[in-house]
């Protein structure tokens, strides 16, 4: 529960401390006397958003502080997730400065927004007069189906299945686009696979073949030279080996004279060795070589696609286009494992389909059960707000073709405060004062099954007055037996049901405007109720009905 409850800076509060107790507390005030300024207050220390205009003139940040005792509710593991200290008074507190910088803490630990809202929601709910309102919406009518739903694990079961179907379906239209891209470029990835499979290319072969293309094109010369080379070394009436012999001839007879002559002598027979191979190889060399005309074509044509290839896919060897060849191949063989996977997706996206639609008709029958519970109960409540001829109603149709993350269900909440009036929907029947209590029964409910320590009433009591006003104010009091209600009210049939009460006033002078938030005493809250009841004029009968008012409680 809210304990306590610091302000300093915040639009016209420029200070406030209130200490908070059990059961039900009630904030009075005139109109325009910054009763919704609290509200604005507490709902920023329970993450929503604020901006520059909430700090008060003249002060360049506000600070919302509250304390909650929590020592009733689980919330070890939560601290423990978020690596938050934990205390069974749990502090949180916003800072919000003029330069737009908004600061969250809890237990003086830094914390995001998101943390702020999850761990508030689990200790505080607030019902505005726009909640009234909200109950014609489908949305808001299923959540209230859910609260009361006797297994809330087949919602989550549900949620957890309908998630997995959605990222199935997502994984499974993802392959099918893919699928279908790689049809459109199937084609075309197969005409380019067909130019390099046709030329059967070999590493290395655009260099070898552009040799042999050199070799061809100058076999006549290649011929003729090493057929002179083969003479000038051998054959011609002068050639390098007969003068190497001559030299030869006219040392030897000295070889034996010294080793070093020895030592020439040898050199030069291996030279005219030598001289020996060359001329035969250039002979050879000359012998083989031949033009043809027709490989040399061959070559030139092949060579030709080569390089053609190689422009095309702007690399620079037969190796790289080996390559590509390769990713093309491994592209178009993808295909078959594709479809493969995508028949996998489809069975199993057909399986989750089957066991969402299986949850969905539990679902459907616990929240048939929990409309009657609420409808029911609802009806009781409501014959005590002065509302005896109601009959509420849902209606719930099962549409497994409109499956979502919520269910199945079409939801409509019906209803008529009328005798001998048919059911209509709640949105085209009901009048502000009746959607007021209707979801006052609600929640009231609904509140028996939640843990939630703290409920806050902003004017739920709108459009009501005298003995129905009367007789909320009781079950307002009542419900505080189970939670810390903090109503705020114009009505004083309300507020003298409080167990305690504060007041909002407006105060002014010549240079500024604030708002204070006072305790009120039973002698001030007669008073108070006092004034509610009669206006501006203070009647002893006011007096004596503000006072017969909180005896009675």
């Amino acid at each position: 529960m809210l304990k306590r409850l610091l302000i300093s800076n915040y639009a016209l509060l420029d200070h406030l401390e209130m200490e908070l107790t059990e059961g039900m507390t009630t904030i009075t005030g005139e109109t325009g006397a910054g009763k919704s300024i609290l509200l604005g207050a507490i709902g920023l220390i329970l993450g929503q958003r604020a901006d520059t205009s909430v700090v008060s003139t003249g002060h360049e940040k506000c600070i919302i502080e509250g304390h909650f005792d929590v020592k009733k509710l689980s919330l070890k593991d939560f601290f423990d997730s978020q690596d938050l200290d934990y205390s069974d008074v749990c502090i949180f507190r916003r800072e919000i400065s003029k330069t737009g910088k908004s600061r969250a803490f809890i237990n003086d630990t830094p914390v995001t927004l998101p943390i702020l809202k999850e761990l508030g929601s689990q200790l505080v709910e607030i019902q505005t007069q726009h909640t009234s309102h909200m109950m014609a919406q489908t949305e808001v009518q299923r959540e209230l189906l859910d609260a009361l739903l006797k297994e809330p694990s087949i919602l989550e079961n549900y949620k957890q299945s309908y998630a997995k179907l959605e990222t199935t379906s997502q994984l499974l239209t993802e392959a099918e686009n893919q699928l279908k891209n790689i049809i459109k470029e199937r084609d075309f990835n197969q005409f380019q696979l067909q130019e390099i499979e046709i030329l059967k290319l070999s590493e290395g072969e655009e260099t070898s073949i552009e040799q042999e293309i050199n070799t061809l094109s100058q076999a006549e010369e290649i011929k003729e030279h090493f057929s002179q080379v083969a003479i000038g070394l051998s054959d011609g009436e002068v050639n390098v080996r007969s003068l190497i012999s001559q030299v030869f001839n006219a040392i030897k007879s000295f070889a034996d004279l010294k080793p070093e002559f020895a030592d020439f002598k040898e050199r030069l027979k291996s030279i005219s060795i030598e001289v020996d191979d060359l001329a035969n190889e250039a002979l050879n060399i000359s012998e083989k070589t031949e033009q043809n005309p027709e490989r040399l074509f061959e070559l030139n044509e092949r060579f030709d696609k080569i390089q053609q290839l190689l422009r095309k896919h702007g690399v620079n060897t037969c190796a790289e286009l080996l390559k590509i060849a390769e990713t093309l191949q491994n592209h178009l063989s993808s295909t078959e494992t594709l479809e493969e996977n995508i028949e996998k997706l489809r069975f199993e996206l057909s399986e989750i389909k089957l066991k969402c639609s299986e949850l969905a008709k539990n679902l459907h029958q616990e929240r048939i059960h929990a409309g009657e519970e609420l409808s029911n109960k609802s009806v009781e409540i409501l014959k005590k707000l002065n509302m005896p001829y109601t009959q509420v109603g849902f209606e719930i149709e099962l549409n497994l073709d409109q499956m979502n993350a919520f269910g199945a269900d079409e939801i409509k909440l019906m209803f008529t405060a009328n005798p001998g009036t048919q059911l209509q929907a709640v949105s085209e029947i009901a009048s502000g004062g009746e959607l007021s209590r209707l979801n006052f029964a609600f929640r009231s409910i609904i509140s028996e099954k939640k843990l939630l320590p703290t409920l806050i009433y902003d004017e739920a009591d709108t459009g009501i007055s005298g003995e129905v006003a009367a007789k909320m104010g009781h079950l307002f009091r009542e419900l505080g037996k189970r939670h810390q209600i903090l109503c705020i009210s114009h009505l004083p049939q309300v507020a003298a049901a409080g167990n305690q009460q504060w007041e909002v006033v407006k105060v002014q002078d010549a240079n500024s405007t604030r708002s204070e938030v006072r305790y009120l005493n039973e002698s001030e809250r007669r008073l108070s109720i006092a004034k509610m009841l009669s206006g501006s004029e203070m009647t002893e009968a006011a007096l004596n009905h503000a006072g017969h008012l909180l005896s009675g409680h």
